[in-house]
């Protein structure tokens, strides 16, 4: 009887799919260069404290050591579902704040696709960074 609901329920994609279509996608991300990326144009601009937003210069090579381990000393950041900071949507936010030289609250207040897209852009430079390293 279960069997049969979750075949009713079925969506016309395998789950295997899915995770060949998303391990896909993680690929091609890991083969995004962050330090190409100089301007970020927002989808959907937004006002915080009477300023609009319609853009970021991201420099992610500008930061520097000691403010990511400044930053990883944020209570909360390491959880059961990220067991390291470099996936933690938090500190992935605290890093785009400094590759965008822009208040973390500005960054937490983005529409979800640009948010998204930055944090993501944050993950492939810290994670880029280790793989680099260990290839050389």
């Amino acid at each position: 009887m279960i069997e049969q609901t979750l075949n009713e329920t079925a969506v016309d994609e395998s789950p295997i799919e899915s995770v060949k279509d998303t391990s896909e996608i993680l690929e091609k991300l890991q083969n995004i260069d962050v330090s190409d990326v100089k301007t970020y144009i927002l989808k959907k601009p937004i006002t915080v404290g009477g300023k609009t937003y319609c853009q970021f210069k991201v420099d992610f090579d500008s930061i520097k050591s000691s403010q990511l381990r400044t930053i990883s000393r944020r209570p909360g950041l390491i959880s059961q579902d990220a067991p390291f900071y470099e996936l933690s949507k938090t500190y992935q936010e605290l890093v785009v704040s400094l590759a965008t030289n822009t208040p973390v609250q500005v960054i937490s207040e983005l529409y979800s696709a640009d948010w998204t897209a930055l944090t993501v852009m944050a993950q492939v430079f810290l994670l880029g960074s280790a793989s680099e390293a260990l290839s050389q």
